[in-house]
């Protein structure tokens, strides 16, 4: 399955015009300066001109009034991760952290009510140095908007990131064959998204989860493929895709970003052969926790955005 068309294109609209204004001009200048007489030589350049320039310029107004009042862009990314591996407050936080960032091209805003009185709970719950309430294996959505760009020359879009369940039903082979794998309904699911976030609770790294690192990058490696292509099967696929390992504040004194690319191989190069955006991220939702194992109200995370600005500009 191709990826879904729908890239953000207002930098390539002005970029072509102006392509196009200038073959025209050269197109016109040659053709104005084989027929007029010499004598009128300037009288002839000078309506060429003007006349170029006025259309132009209507041309160009229109294009940035037809980009400022145009449907936003829908982006769609998908969050999938063993239950209790911290989806919900890397969310929580990211998103709360979101409405902070600050960058020359990229700003976010959040006008979606139930997104925001999600943020609100979630956040107060962890100030309050409480933990949030399980999602008992439910899928949540989250709704924000993004402006991608220069003042003028800019996208809009409608992103959705949704926390899907991840459950798959791993059944024993005869032999010495693969398992097989029974995702229900997310490759299916998978292919009417964007972008794609996996995440690695760190504790799995050190033993501490009742999955190994090598079974979790055995049931994200399949997925990789069902990616949807641009270029069709056998091409690598455009869909941006963030490897995520979470709670990193608790085995920091261990590894560091590049110390993790050892303890997952065989995910990287899955991802070296079937993606051409992919990147791994370190990232602590919550920062710390206190000597009673609760957050700290001041929630000194780290890393938290990097995985959704990173998404946001690699599909661009």
């Amino acid at each position: 399955m191709k990826a879904k068309k729908g890239r953000l294109r207002s930098g390539l609209l002005y970029k072509q015009m102006l392509r196009i204004f200038g073959f025209s001009t050269i197109f016109f200048s040659y053709i104005f300066i084989s027929n007029a007489p010499p004598e009128q030589t300037l009288n002839y350049y000078a309506l060429m001109y003007m006349s170029l320039g006025s259309v132009f310029g209507v041309v160009f107004f229109v294009a940035v009034i037809y980009n400022m009042y145009k449907e936003p862009v829908e982006f769609k990314v998908l969050l999938i991760g063993p239950p209790q591996s911290g989806k919900t407050i890397f969310i929580t936080v990211m998103l709360h952290k979101l409405k902070d960032f600050l960058d020359e091209r990229l700003l976010f805003t959040f006008d979606d009510r139930n997104t925001i009185a999600a943020i609100a709970k979630g956040i107060e719950y962890l100030t309050n140095q409480q933990w949030l309430p399980s999602t008992n294996g439910s899928a949540n959505s989250y709704k924000i908007r993004a402006k991608i760009g220069t003042r003028i020359f800019n996208d809009s879009m409608k992103i959705n990131v949704v926390d899907m369940p991840f459950k798959p039903k791993v059944t024993p082979a005869e032999g010495d064959n693969p398992p097989n794998i029974n995702y229900g309904d997310l490759i299916g699911t998978l292919k009417n998204y964007d972008g794609l976030m996996l995440f690695i609770d760190s504790q799995v790294v050190v033993g501490n989860r009742p999955i190994s690192i090598d079974e979790l990058q055995d049931l994200y490696i399949p997925l990789l493929k069902e990616l949807p292509r641009d270029g069709g099967e056998g091409s690598k696929t455009s869909i941006p895709v963030a490897i995520i390992f979470s709670k990193t504040d608790s085995i920091e004194f261990l590894m560091n970003p590049l110390a993790m690319r050892k303890f997952i191989p065989k995910l990287l190069e899955a991802c070296k052969k079937e993606c051409k955006n992919y990147r791994m991220f370190y990232v602590s939702s919550i920062g710390n926790v206190d000597a009673l194992n609760m957050p700290l109200p001041s929630l000194p995370s780290k890393n938290v955005i990097d995985p959704m600005t990173w998404t946001v500009k690699a599909w661009e």
